[in-house]
């Protein structure tokens, strides 16, 4: 569907996923990362959002820009995770 869609210049649909706690575990090997959100969004490159540094704290398109599969990340800041509290 989504590749229909792209190749008519109509939007796809959006989809979203996050991970916008304050501390992630991302599974073994992996390690934290800074909050963020991904958002699908088939056939993006990178260029298109300005050619950011994947990994950094700009959005970026992961590793399989270009694709139907094609997934934008946006950091979130730190100071807006959410966390825990000990009551």
């Amino acid at each position: 569907m989504g590749q229909g869609l792209a190749r008519t210049g109509r939007f796809a649909p959006l989809l979203k996923a996050s991970s916008t706690s304050a501390r992630p575990r991302h599974g073994p090997g992996v390690g934290p990362w800074h909050p963020h959100m991904m958002l699908y969004t088939p056939y993006y490159e990178n260029s298109m959002l300005g050619g950011n540094q994947v990994g950094g704290m700009l959005p970026f398109v992961g590793d399989d820009a270009g694709t139907p599969f094609a997934v934008t990340v946006i950091p979130v800041a730190h100071e807006l995770a959410v966390k825990t509290q000990v009551r």
